[in-house]
């Protein structure tokens, strides 16, 4: 069945898991929304539109479903920014009105999503999580968010982030702290932390954020959830907000735009709609997907990145998706992976190098002092590079992509921890240069992913600690689907762990 049916095929189904936050499922068929329409909020996308095609659901009901919740749970751990809640009702009666006529409906009709801050969508503010952008006003529409609402889907939220999408903890000078919701003294993650918790608390069923080190996959290690960061140029990006040709080197090198989600169904889904072309994006690339492999994958683990040490309960985690796999008839070993010291290092004065040279007087001009202690700390690990030295790094990066293509001439697939470390305390990464140093170092497998353009793969494999621990699973360039197809069997043997109501 090739990939595009399966996905319709899936959306036809009504009889589905009814999520909850012990993971038992009812049958769809015989649940009775119209009488209880805020419990939509606990099924996944695929489940909401399989519930408003076969019309057991209006998209009115899905779309007020979800604005309870979000007003029911969004005060105890403010993940949202912004309500649309009038947009997203209007919206959701000229589906209603659609759905009546019989005429044909998109992939994602219905579905609620939410948008993080610094992405463009139109009429609202992409402000970057601090206070002097909260009157940029997008004029058009980033190409996700257009891609998304061609497909039916309905913006219901806008979401929090750290200031300049600077840190690995969600707190702006614009919106506050965002709360993890498995535990409050612990970090949810950034920079995409406001749409993992609204993801996680079922506020939303998917978010869209980006990746420039880590931050669409560390939040969703941070929450249990899903993510997924694309290979370089699969999604488009444009930005009215912010002029194209002041983009730095190294966010066109390492940043990507992606999706937030509960399943890797709705993962898959949402990539697939993000995916499509956008021509004001000139590094967008028209990807024809491999061929999913025949025969065994081969899959390589890596516990403990860089040597640089790794908590029990990541390692165990590592473990279980591996033996996962290896019952799955795949080929499964250990690899060393010291290289990751050098790799992680390349990332960081490239990284801190555009920083100094392209943001660091408008950082210090507008970010909050919490902020600015992190970028300092952060600044204070790497050297400052002459141009000589910055241009023989750019080069370094194409001999350390050749060491992992050999890799995957080996391995069609690896496995690792995203941050070697459970999640941070609040505060821990502005507490000075050595604690900004060990979260970086925890980091050095999911930087290494950025610095060469790989497709990742974040999800949940167990719960340790009263805390979800998860694995990434890195492909080779445009693989995408096979990252998603070893999730999907790693998914179908683990426990189902969100949406969840946040502790108090």
């Amino acid at each position: 069945m090739k990939r595009k049916e399966f996905l319709q095929s899936s959306l036809t189904l009504i009889a589905g898991s009814f999520y909850s936050p012990n993971g038992i499922g009812n049958s769809l068929a015989g649940l009775h929304l119209r009488d209880n329409s805020n419990d939509i909020w606990r099924l996944s996308a695929t489940e909401m539109i399989a519930l408003i095609k076969s019309k057991k659901s209006s998209v009115k009901e899905v779309v007020q479903g979800h604005l309870v919740r979000i007003k029911e749970v969004n005060p105890s751990v403010h993940a949202v920014s912004t309500i649309l809640e009038e947009s997203a009702l209007n919206l959701a009666e000229e589906k209603d009105n659609q759905l009546s006529s019989n005429l044909d409906t998109p992939l994602l009709f219905g579905v609620p999503f939410s948008i993080k801050e610094n992405i463009d969508l139109k009429g609202s503010p992409t402000t970057d999580g601090v206070s002097a952008f909260k009157n940029n006003i997008a004029s058009e529409n980033a190409p996700q968010v257009k891609a998304f609402q061609n497909e039916g889907a309905i913006p219901i939220a806008r979401t929090n982030m750290p200031d300049f999408a600077l840190r690995y903890h969600t707190e702006s000078q614009l919106h506050g702290v965002t709360l993890n919701p498995w535990n409050r003294a612990l970090t949810c993650g950034g920079s995409s932390g406001g749409d993992a918790v609204a993801v996680a608390t079922g506020m939303v069923p998917i978010g869209l954020g980006n990746d420039y080190g880590g931050s669409l996959r560390y939040p969703a290690q941070c929450n249990g959830v899903c993510a997924i960061r694309p290979t370089m140029g699969r999604v488009p990006y444009f930005s009215s907000s912010i002029p194209y040709n002041n983009v730095p080197h190294s966010v066109k090198m390492f940043a990507v735009q992606g999706p937030i989600a509960r399943t890797i169904v709705d993962l898959e889904m949402a990539l697939q709609v993000m995916s499509r072309p956008d021509y004001r994006d000139p590094h967008w690339i028209p990807i024809k997907d491999p061929n999913i492999k025949k025969g065994k994958y081969r899959v390589a683990l890596v516990t403990n990145p860089g040597g640089y040490g790794v908590d029990d309960s990541i390692r165990s985690a590592i473990k279980k998706a591996g033996q996962i796999l290896e019952e799955h008839d795949c080929i499964v070993e250990e690899i060393n992976s010291s290289s990751l010291r050098e790799s992680m290092e390349i990332w960081g004065q490239i990284v801190t190098t555009d920083i100094r040279n392209i943001f660091l007087n408008v950082i210090r001009e507008n970010a909050s002092a919490d902020a600015l202690k992190f970028v300092e700390s952060f600044l204070n690990l790497y050297p400052v590079l002459t141009l000589e030295q910055y241009v023989n790094i750019l080069a370094r990066v194409n001999g350390i992509a050749a060491s992992w293509g050999t890799t995957f001439q080996s391995y069609d697939a690896i496995i690792g921890p995203i941050s070697a470390r459970e999640p941070f305390a609040r505060g821990f990464d502005i507490e000075g240069n050595e604690e900004a140093k060990y979260m970086l170092e925890s980091q050095s497998l999911t930087v290494t992913v950025n610095l060469l353009g790989l497709p990742s793969v974040a999800m949940p494999v167990e719960i340790s600690n009263n805390l979800p621990q998860s694995v990434q699973i890195i492909c080779p360039s445009f693989h995408d689907y096979r990252c998603l197809d070893l999730a999907k069997i790693i998914e179908k043997n683990v426990e189902k762990f969100v949406p969840i109501t946040p502790k108090k």
